[in-house]
């Protein structure tokens, strides 16, 4: 798989399925935003979560905007090596290139893990 040499942000092993196994419960509690359009408004609306954005999108344009404006709202977001993994993960069979885990109390264990797991990453600035 082709990555992006923005990714900094990079989850691999661990990490990655840990991303992958609290997408399987924010699914099912409605915790989800999918897809540029959905996460782009959430973004802009100030709600809060953590973005996974996947790796090996193309062309690059479609999800390059992202990391500035998960910065300027201050919400983590990380690199995964796979947007048919995170298609997956989402109990769908089409890939998707980018999704935004909101923070609800269903899966709040999962998700604290995993927001320290994306915090813990090197940052690229």
């Amino acid at each position: 798989a082709v990555v992006s040499t923005q990714s900094g942000h990079y989850g691999r092993g661990k990490l990655a399925k840990k991303l992958y196994k609290c997408n399987k419960q924010a699914v099912q509690a409605k915790g989800v935003r999918r897809g540029t359009k959905e996460v782009c408004k959430s973004l802009r609306k100030g709600e809060k979560g953590y973005v996974i954005i996947a790796g090996d999108v193309s062309p690059i344009d479609v999800i390059s905007h992202f990391p500035v404006l998960c910065e300027e709202n201050k919400v983590p977001y990380c690199y995964v090596p796979c947007k048919a993994d995170v298609g997956a993960s989402l109990n769908s069979n089409m890939p998707c290139s980018i999704v935004m885990v909101l923070k609800k109390d269903e899966y709040k264990d999962k998700y604290k893990e995993c927001l320290k797991g994306i915090k813990e990453l090197p940052s690229i600035f």
